[in-house]
């Protein structure tokens, strides 16, 4: 996957894109958004993972990380079973799931597209920077690829390819005979 998304770096449209993207995540305001996220999806499923001791049938909360896992699986794609949430509790299950849903579902992906759009300006401008130093470096290489070598392998300045259009001297200071006429 990271070797087809590095092929993307240098095409024309793709490229700036791509690199904006990766430019994006690594904003430190995104990082310090998901930590946050993850602090509150860890805090709701503590809490479903206590209010669930006396529920024996559901495997969702019965231990910390399933009820983390639970949470993660509510919060980012919505897959819930509201039948888990009254097991637990008739009012304080469903409750604390209404309260869940409204800061996971609501608030926080209201925000963290609010983050994503005040951020990836500046990450689009960086993404572009790269790209076009990456395409100057791979025009320099092509560049240098293509000038002609002699036989020791050295870039033979005096070849007809690299003084067309320059004055040859042989001496330093020496005008040569089309520079007099």
């Amino acid at each position: 996957m990271l070797k087809f998304i590095g092929h993307f770096r240098n095409l024309p449209i793709a490229g700036p894109i791509v690199l904006g993207i990766l430019e994006l995540l690594r904003q430190p305001v995104i990082i310090w958004f998901m930590v946050c996220y993850s602090w509150l999806l860890l805090g709701f499923a503590m809490c479903f993972y206590v209010l669930s001791t006396d529920v024996t049938d559901d495997s969702s909360f019965s231990q910390v990380y399933m009820s983390f896992a639970t949470m993660v699986r509510a919060g980012l794609s919505g897959d819930m079973e509201f039948g888990s949430y009254t097991a637990m509790d008739t009012l304080f299950g469903p409750m604390v799931f209404v309260v869940f849903i409204v800061l996971s579902q609501v608030i926080m992906t209201n925000l963290f597209i609010a983050i994503v759009a005040d951020e990836y300006s500046v990450a689009k401008a960086s993404g572009e920077r790269i790209w076009k130093n990456n395409i100057a470096l791979l025009m320099a290489q092509d560049l240098i690829q293509s000038l002609p070598v002699d036989s020791s392998g050295q870039i033979d300045m005096l070849s007809p390819a690299m003084l067309v259009g320059h004055e040859v001297r042989t001496e330093p200071g020496a005008v040569s005979e089309d520079a007099r006429t």
